[in-house]
Order: structure tokens, then sequence, then C-alpha cells
């Protein structure tokens, strides 16, 4: 046993319960469980704004057809994620208190479960029509990230962290990269082919205590796209 919740639409008098989702009915089970749930699905579709995803779904399926309607009925409504364990008359609209057949024990959980009209069904068929996956991108393009430094005898004097699709993370490692080192006589005086050999060994050095390294660096959300950082003295 324990706390159980409906997703319950209070304008409309609609509701999804979690089981017919084969979900849990406890809170942690249908909304913080890894990945995309049947549930929170469900709820996106119903709370779509229009067009909304009307635009990317094409599907001639019965099963699409006679529940597409139900996309974005729940825009701009007063949505309540309702336990069983609630105060009698919880989140219970005024207009359910006064109607007389109303259980003054009920709480909004319970007003759901008797008297609102469960659209769970509907959805779980609609939902077994749109599965979605990314298009599988080109190498060049995928999102990556990298970092490079550039040493002087005092320690590092320039950090770089270049954010962006492959290909042009490349090009900006090149321009940064010969940017750099392009002052230096020694690099100045290199073939167009040397400098290429230098840029691809990820590590050039000049001297013992002026050098640059580059590499690639596992993607994270919150590194920003470019940054420049001084640390010279």
């Amino acid at each position: 046993m324990g706390e159980y919740f409906y997703i319950v639409n209070r304008t409309k008098g609609e509701y999804l319960h979690p089981h017919k989702m084969n979900q849990g009915l406890k809170f942690a089970e249908f909304c913080l469980a890894d990945g995309s749930s049947s549930m929170q699905r469900a709820l996106s579709l119903l709370l779509a704004g229009s067009p909304g995803p009307h635009r990317y779904f094409r599907d001639e399926r019965p099963a699409y057809l006679e529940n597409k309607h139900r996309i974005g009925t729940w825009a701009g409504h007063e949505i309540v994620i309702a336990s069983d364990y609630g105060e009698p008359g919880d989140f219970v609209p005024a207009k359910a208190l006064e109607e007389e057949d109303h259980n003054p024990k009920w709480n909004l959980h319970y007003l759901a479960e008797n008297c609102y009209t469960d659209i769970t069904e509907s959805m779980r068929a609609l939902l077994t029509t749109l599965n979605w996956s990314e298009p599988e991108l080109d190498p060049d393009q995928r999102e990556t990230v990298a970092r490079v430094k550039h040493h002087g005898p005092i320690g590092v004097r320039e950090e770089c962290f270049i954010r962006g699709p492959k290909v042009v993370v490349d090009q900006k490692l090149r321009e940064w990269f010969f940017g750099v080192w392009q002052s230096y006589p020694r690099f100045a005086a290199m073939t167009p082919e040397e400098k290429e050999e230098a840029f691809l060994s990820r590590q050039y050095p000049n001297a013992s205590t002026t050098y640059t390294e580059w590499k690639y660096i596992t993607y994270s959300e919150d590194l920003p796209q470019v940054i420049w950082q001084s640390t010279a003295g």
C-alpha cells in the first residue's frame, strides 16, 4: 500500500490512470523514473498548444485517426497530480462542491475516480502510433566539445572551450591553433603541410616552456559555446 496518484484535469473533468499505462500509481513510479514514461508522453500531447504535434505526425492508422482529437485538449487548463491521501475537499472545484450528490469526504482523486472521464485508454492507443526517434546525424554534425590550452613559461596562458557540430569545432580549432602560433617565426616558416601535421599532432611545442595542446572532451550541456580565459601574469 502507499499514496497513489492520478493526473486530473479540473477544468475538463478528465483524468489519466497510471496503471492503465503500465506504470505504478506512486508518484516516483510514473514521474521520476529514468527515461520518458508513457504518462509523461501522454501529458505532453494533451498539453501541446495548437497546432502542436499535428505538424510532425502523419498517420493513417485507425488508432491515430480515432484519438488524435485529444492532442492539445488540456492546454491552458488546471491540472493537478491528485493524491488519494488528500484532505476532504482538496482541489475539488467549487461547482462540484455545490452539487447535491457530491460526497463531502471526497478529495479531487476520489472525485475523478467516481465522476470524471478516464481518457487513459484513448491516450494509450494514441501513443502506440507515435513512436519517435531522432534521425541519425552525420558524424560531422554531432555536437562535440574541444578544450584547447596554450602553455607559457608561467603556466596556462589561455584556455578555450569550443562547442558545436564537429565540423565547426574542427575549423575553430584550426583558427585558434594557427592564430596562436603564427607569430612564432619557426611556425610561420613552415609549409602548409607541416603546419597541418603540427595541428593534427594535438600538441605543438615551440620550446620546453611554451606549447599548445588540445583534445575532445565529454560533451556537457552546461559548457558554453566559446569561452576565452586569460591567466597570463
